[in-house]
């Protein structure tokens, strides 16, 4: 087997581990303490029989790429989460406000720009 064969199929299991974790923390969060289980065109998170998966030098790096995964991560508060999209609510707004303001800046310098030239320009060049 080639060499970016198998880490092509190392990668993919890691993948899938993943997923199987992402999976738990939703039905964790959803409240349900049972996992939902692998649906038919998703293989399995362990490597089959069929296809094993050969030791990659970099074992510790996958090691502890898995034990970082393994931690639940830390969820804002619901009031941290509404106070950051009250955030992003005001930034909007106020993006909206200034490009309204340049566009009234830009008609009003471009209606000058007309008025000197029809009326400035024909007395400076005679």
């Amino acid at each position: 087997m080639s060499e970016p064969l198998k880490e092509l199929r190392a990668q993919r299991d890691l993948i899938q581990t993943h997923l199987t974790w992402l999976d738990t923390q939703i039905a964790a969060a959803e409240g349900c303490a049972a996992q939902h289980p692998a649906s038919p065109d998703q293989p399995s998170a362990l490597p089959s029989d069929a296809a094993p998966t050969p030791k990659v030098a970099e074992a510790p790096t996958v090691a502890a790429a898995q034990h970082r995964a393994s931690h639940e991560p830390t969820i804002p508060p619901a009031s941290a989460i509404k106070i950051d999209q009250e955030r992003q609510l005001a930034t909007r707004t106020s993006d909206v406000r200034s490009a309204q303001l340049g566009c009234f800046l830009f008609f009003v310098g471009s209606i000058l720009l007309f008025l000197f030239c029809l009326f400035g320009l024909p007395y400076l060049i005679d």
